[in-house]
């Protein structure tokens, strides 16, 4: 949360994007709680070598307007 206070009120960015395998849910559900959204999801974009298959990639946004909405610091 602080790199994004960083990037949100000292850089004044108005947009932070990212990506994540599909299967990593409590990155997925963390990003979410700080005000991430799912913009997008790449379908077996991703080799996972552990499990020798595909998996999705799925991409994350957060606009500065969006930042705070609903949390409790």
């Amino acid at each position: 949360r602080l790199m994004i206070d960083c990037a949100v009120y000292r850089l004044n960015l108005c947009r932070i994007s990212l990506g994540l395998i599909e299967c990593n849910l409590r990155a997925l559900n963390l990003y979410k709680k700080i005000g991430f959204r799912i913009e997008g999801i790449e379908r077996e974009a991703i080799y996972q070598f552990s499990k020798r298959t595909y998996v999705d990639n799925i991409k994350m946004g957060l606009l500065r307007k969006d930042y705070g909405r609903g949390l409790s610091k």
